[in-house]
């Protein structure tokens, strides 16, 4: 269970009491109240879901955890738009950021990066998506926050080791130590990341450090109830019948076809992604294409002014 509660006046969002790797849901906050995720309703968004709920850029966003000191975020529903089929970051590489769109489609669909053909990396330091996420010019996602949440958000190290698809994904505190295991990375990398110890892709950077990001493969494990956190993320979706479809939040608002920040274990272009059904597989980052739902870490002195983290009353914030 998370510990969410209501909060009188000018508060600190949270207080740092648990190892993340033995519960990333260990959040505590004053005053809270502890609500169970098996609470998590399926198709309607009512106040006895998880109270998790934030108000940032004046849209909703959800707490995903306690990470390194910061509070995680995802934004509730993915992206809605993208400006253009190209994106030319900075220093004036292009990548197309979309595909052709088929029609019907509830939420565009972003390459994970697709630079010129035939260079695809699941390498997020030299990502498309990486750029217009992060970067500040017109065009991009992150010029479109106002001034006063830019402010906000904390310049955090993401984890970038590779993920396992299917059955060999592991519990979601499998996963996470997969994600992290990167940190102790050889002084030489071979291009088979079975073979070294930092679980990345020749090339790759193990960590990466900015401010918006998507979600880990551990993030979604760790959204299920605790009950889940014992069984393999890869046997969520088992024949066709979700286990976990009534027991995970983020497949409880708007699931839809989702990439995750996560690279695959399966080569060097291949990143990870999970379905609306519950389902965790991989798909090559220059022609899968999926939604994305953007991730930020918010400073740990950020103040909550009112709210309960309720759907219908969400935490509000002191903006900058």
């Amino acid at each position: 269970s998370a510990t969410y509660g209501s909060l009188m006046g000018k508060t600190r969002l949270w207080s740092p009491t648990t190892d993340p790797i033995a519960s990333p849901w260990g959040i505590t906050i004053s005053s809270g109240t502890t609500y169970n995720l098996s609470k998590t309703n399926s198709t309607v968004q009512e106040d006895n879901t998880v109270k998790n709920y934030v108000t940032f850029n004046n849209e909703m966003w959800r707490i995903v955890g306690i990470v390194d000191g910061n509070i995680k975020l995802v934004k509730n529903t993915p992206l809605t738009s993208v400006p253009d089929t190209n994106y030319t970051n900075l220093n004036g590489d292009t990548f197309i950021l979309k595909p052709g769109q088929p029609g019907g489609l509830k939420y565009p669909w972003y390459y994970w990066n697709k630079p010129t053909a035939g260079t695809e990396k699941n390498n997020w330091a030299n990502a498309g998506t990486m750029y217009y996420l992060n970067e500040n010019q017109s065009g991009s996602y992150y010029y479109t926050i106002d001034a006063n949440y830019k402010g906000l958000v904390a310049d955090a190290t993401y984890y970038l080791g590779n993920a396992y698809a299917w059955g060999n994904a592991g519990t979601a505190k499998d996963v996470y130590i997969q994600e992290r295991s990167s940190i102790m990375c050889a002084s030489s990398v071979t291009s088979n990341s079975y073979n070294n110890n930092c679980n990345v892709w020749n090339g790759n950077q193990a960590t990466w450090t900015g401010k918006i990001a998507m979600l880990n493969v551990s993030d979604f494990g760790y959204a299920a109830s605790s009950d889940m956190w014992s069984i393999n993320i890869g046997s969520y979706y088992n024949g066709g019948t979700s286990r976990i479809f009534e027991k995970n939040w983020l497949l409880a608002t708007d699931a839809y076809y989702t990439s995750f920040l996560s690279p695959s274990y399966e080569s060097p272009q291949h990143g990870m992604k999970w379905f609306e059904t519950g389902e965790v597989s991989s798909g090559y980052v220059g022609s899968s294409s999926n939604a994305v739902r953007p991730v930020l870490n918010l400073k740990s002195d950020t103040l909550i002014i009112s709210g309960d983290g309720s759907y219908n009353n969400p935490y509000r914030l002191q903006s900058a």
